[in-house]
């Protein structure tokens, strides 16, 4: 939608909302995490749509939703793969976008990670944020509807009693970095920030 007032110039934005059921049983599917996770990764000057108000408990609304500014690009892709040939300028784009979000420090997400909504706790090492996290995919594997797999069963266990030590903090991460995850501009990944929408907030 557009949002116009007095003496500004239109912004266009967007609504991201809660369906009524949970489209997913575990991990950042709530708009409410979503929107702190977003909030983090903005401020840290990623090329990301901006969070600018949380909803919650609204009379008459059947899900949390919020209101983030509109990313002005392109997609070049969906799920089934590539539309057209990502340029070399793109692909060292993304990379750079990859690095700093790796880059953010992790104590950034603790309040966050305090909810125990994500495998991975505050203070975690590399490894036991590896170790959680693998844990955590093997009780979703155990809840899903299949026949037992001595295969999938075996390489779960192999990798619990093979994690790596590292005494690092962990990093976040992007599980889904697939064209249809991101807009471009000018063969790059980013996008135009509303800035008097995001120093009003």
């Amino acid at each position: 939608f557009t949002l116009e007032s007095d003496g500004n110039t239109p912004e266009e934005l967007v609504v991201r909302k809660n369906a009524p059921w949970p489209f997913f049983s575990h991990w950042a599917h709530d708009a409410a995490e979503e929107y702190q996770i977003l909030s983090i990764v903005a401020d840290a000057g990623l090329p990301v749509p901006r969070p600018l108000w949380l909803f919650k408990d609204m009379p008459d609304v059947d899900g949390t939703y919020y209101v983030m500014t509109k990313g002005k690009g392109r997609m070049v892709g969906t799920l089934a793969g590539a539309s057209e040939a990502l340029p070399e300028k793109l692909l060292f784009s993304l990379a750079e976008f990859l690095a700093g979000l790796h880059a953010i420090p992790a104590e950034n997400f603790d309040a966050y990670l305090e909810t125990g909504k994500l495998p991975t706790q505050p203070g975690d090492t590399v490894s036991d944020a590896v170790r959680r996290n693998v844990e955590s995919m093997r009780a979703v594997w155990e809840k899903g509807p299949r026949l037992p797999s001595p295969g999938e069963a075996f390489t779960i266990d192999w990798l619990l009693r093979n994690v790596p030590a590292n005494a690092n903090p962990p990093s976040v991460v992007h599980t889904d970095c697939f064209v249809h995850n991101f807009l471009v501009r000018d063969d790059e990944i980013g996008m135009e920030v509303a800035d008097e929408l995001v120093e009003a907030t």
